[in-house]
């Protein structure tokens, strides 16, 4: 396949491009979410690893009403004198610990990370594809979405009650809203 190598050589719309095209790319943008959310799904075997089990204290703790106070007790305050049971705020309390609240009143604790990682990362592939497709072409932007979705990295941070695939779209939010205003 030839890939344009300027803006004027491309199709300057959908309407102009080979049938096949429009039909086959919807498919495949289709067929990379389906694959993604197969071995994501499959990964969830449960929470891995001490941050997983904060953020899920966090988040039950956070669905009880409770405040967002932590029974986590390291020994550098407690030793220096800084230590006030009444302060010892959540290791990680960061506004996705809210984002997913949502989504754990719904599906419960670790089902709503897993759920929100899942929208988030596909919110980011979304603007992946968008702005590839502007500074791009179309096909450029399907490579993209599904370069992003099937690395294993991706899958990974997705499928683990972990806050990374939050901060992995604000990034992508912000780098669209750049491209866009960049190029009016």
């Amino acid at each position: 396949m030839i890939v344009p190598t300027k803006k004027d050589d491309m199709p300057h719309s959908v309407a102009e491009e080979p049938r096949a095209v429009r039909v086959a790319r919807p498919l495949a943008y289709v067929g990379v979410s389906f694959v993604f959310l197969v071995l994501t799904l499959y990964a969830c075997t449960g929470p891995r690893g001490s941050d997983q089990f904060w953020y899920l204290g966090d988040t039950i703790t956070l669905l009880a009403g409770q405040p967002p106070l932590t029974n986590t007790i390291y020994p550098g305050p407690l030793l220096r004198g800084d230590f006030l049971l009444g302060e010892n705020y959540f290791t990680h309390h960061t506004l996705v610990s809210y984002l997913v609240l949502p989504f754990g009143m719904w599906l419960g604790a670790y089902k709503g990370w897993i759920a929100f990682n899942i929208v988030s990362t596909f919110v980011t592939a979304v603007l992946i594809a968008v702005c590839l497709g502007r500074l791009a072409t179309r096909s450029v932007a399907l490579m993209g979405f599904g370069a992003f979705l099937l690395l294993p990295l991706t899958m990974w941070q997705t499928g683990n009650a972990l806050q990374e695939v939050a901060f992995c779209m604000v990034t992508m939010l912000l780098a669209t809203l750049y491209i866009f205003a960049e190029r009016g």
